[in-house]
């Protein structure tokens, strides 16, 4: 009875745990694929704490993700650009 109560908790804290990293760790690979800037509407972080690894989250206007290495040129670009447009933003309301 104790036995397959711990296995039933062991069970349910697997899943849960499966579950929090799939909400909190979109990115399960890094892409190679570059998209236009005009096309990026949003990033986050993904950070390899909770995560298997780091990753730039670009989520595009279409809703997509993109997921890229934050060691790329390519993302640390995008990054950039995405922040000064943001910073103009914020002067110009």
């Amino acid at each position: 009875m104790q036995f397959s109560l711990i296995l039933t908790s062991l069970l349910c804290f697997t899943t849960r745990m499966s579950m929090v990293r799939a909400i909190d760790c979109p990115c399960t690979t890094v892409s190679n694929r570059r998209v236009h800037l005009s096309k990026i509407k949003e990033y986050t972080i993904q950070e390899d704490g909770n995560c298997l690894f780091s990753a730039i989250v670009f989520r595009t206007v279409g809703g997509r993700i993109i997921c890229a290495d934050p060691n790329s040129k390519w993302a640390k670009y995008i990054i950039r650009k995405l922040e000064a447009k943001t910073t103009i933003q914020h002067f110009s309301q």
